[in-house]
């Protein structure tokens, strides 16, 4: 497949004039396809945000540089990596000249992440705690007192499928426990939201067709989303209609044969992608 090197991205609203279209977006990517420079516009052809990535030899991140729409810098984001290739320490510097710096210790299936400012007092911490397969069991968060803000719990299945997430605020105060169900082939079926008294609040269902290709998920009766599959447009409609019939919104995206989306259209806008490639004598 053909590698990228500049995605371009020309918008225009559907209720004016085609011919008036703008440069919505211009991202540049490596020959690793990591992207190295993003350019966002507003409708008048005016910078609203630019982002910068820079990549060590090992493809791994070490700096990122956000930009306000003025074009002064806003953010600075550097980072740090082990040996191993696991994240150390991600800095943070603010114009105002404040800093968060966020350290990632690992320690068997714990991952402990701190977070400080520049005066290295502590913000906020992290106990993440980490099964075999990688997936997270609990995220507790402590605030600058070491006192519990939130934690998450989750519970698997035999098939290491996730069946219950629990959420708890302040003094172990119950938020909500999310059930997830799943078909017999393992595609997510219901996600069932419950308060502290273990009354539903929520229920989403899925519905796939017989490519496992989701088709519609309806959220408690009140909304729902349906997909449509065009295969000899390489298309796909994602519809949002209200519990009373209403479309609330709606997507169209087109695909090459590549699977890169060159077209979406919405009920508003309509953006239209143009890729730019990578030469066999740049590879």
């Amino acid at each position: 497949m053909k590698k990228i090197k500049t995605l371009t991205v020309i918008s225009y609203l559907k209720d004016i004039d085609e011919d008036i279209q703008y440069i919505s977006s211009v991202t540049h990517f490596n020959q690793q396809q990591q992207e190295t420079e993003v350019l966002n516009y507003t409708n008048d052809g005016e910078l609203e945000s630019k982002t910068i990535t820079v990549y060590n030899e090992k493809n791994q991140k070490v700096k990122e540089l956000y930009y306000f729409d003025s074009g002064e810098l806003s953010e600075e984001h550097f980072f740090t990596w082990s040996t191993e290739g696991k994240l150390e320490k991600q800095q943070i510097n603010y114009p105002d000249e404040s800093v968060s710096v966020k350290k990632y210790l690992r320690s068997g299936n714990i991952l402990e992440i701190t977070t400080t400012d520049e005066f290295d007092e502590t913000e906020e911490k992290e106990l993440i705690e980490i099964n075999e397969q990688g997936d997270t069991l609990s995220k507790t968060v402590y605030d600058e007192d070491d006192e519990i803000k939130d934690q998450i719990i989750n519970e698997f299945n035999d098939n290491n499928r996730l069946i219950k997430q629990t959420e708890y605020g302040a003094n172990n105060m119950f938020i909500l426990a999310r059930h997830y169900q799943y078909y017999d082939n393992n595609l997510l079926h219901k996600i069932i939201l419950a308060n502290d008294k273990n009354q539903i609040t929520d229920t989403i269902t899925y519905t796939y067709d017989n490519l496992d290709r989701i088709i519609h998920q309806e959220v408690s009766h009140r909304y729902s989303i349906v997909y449509e599959y065009n295969d000899a447009e390489n298309s796909i409609i994602e519809s949002h209609i209200l519990a009373n019939g209403v479309l609330d919104s709606k997507r169209i995206t087109y695909f090459d044969a590549d699977k890169r989306v060159i077209e979406e259209e919405t009920l508003d806008v309509v953006k239209k992608y143009s890729y730019v490639f990578y030469s066999d004598d740049e590879l």
